[in-house]
């Protein structure tokens, strides 16, 4: 894909002109979702942004920017668009996730089935909530992750998944 030359649009703002700033060879290391249109582009100084992808290079301090400065800064605008994409898609299936499919068990625990791991949810009276994921190996074994001290049942949920992904990693690593 073709970057727009300097001076076009954005480009043309903000650190962009500033011969200081390297504008070609940064690294996306995380994004975060911020709720709503919550903070400026420190690239461009223009774009208010939701969705914050911190860029980093050698050669300078991180910045955190919109969608297609950081495109534009790692040298592929498809790259950034897709990881936003893909971001956005985690967090609506992460909701999803905590909301449906849960179901209870005889000793009043929340649980559910999930990518051949079963996810159980404690409440610890005193310490909160915590989740536990369970799942057997293709030789038989089984494995068990636990994740706990959670405010609320919701954020336990939540963890789950995040322990689902760690089970199926370690179960493809054996």
């Amino acid at each position: 894909m073709l970057l727009p030359a300097e001076g076009e649009g954005e480009m043309s703002t903000g650190l962009w002109n500033d011969p200081n700033v390297p504008k070609r060879g940064w690294q996306c290391d995380d994004i975060n979702d911020l709720g709503a249109p919550d903070q400026i582009c420190a690239m461009c100084c223009v774009q208010e942004i939701r969705y914050v992808h911190t860029m980093t290079h050698p050669f300078h301090p991180a910045l955190e920017v919109g969608c297609i400065c950081a495109g534009h800064m790692e040298g592929s605008l498809d790259a950034a668009r897709t990881r936003e994409k893909d971001f956005k898609s985690r967090l609506r299936k992460r909701e999803t996730f905590a909301l449906r499919g849960w179901r209870m068990s005889q000793a009043g625990r929340p649980w559910r089935r999930h990518g051949g791991c079963r996810l159980v949810i404690f409440h610890e009276p005193g310490r909160g909530y915590s989740a536990r994921g369970y799942i057997e190996t293709p030789d038989g074994g089984s494995g068990m992750a636990r994740t706990s001290d959670y405010t609320t049942e919701h954020e336990a949920k939540l963890a789950a998944l995040d322990l689902e992904e760690k089970l199926q990693s370690w179960r493809r690593s054996r």
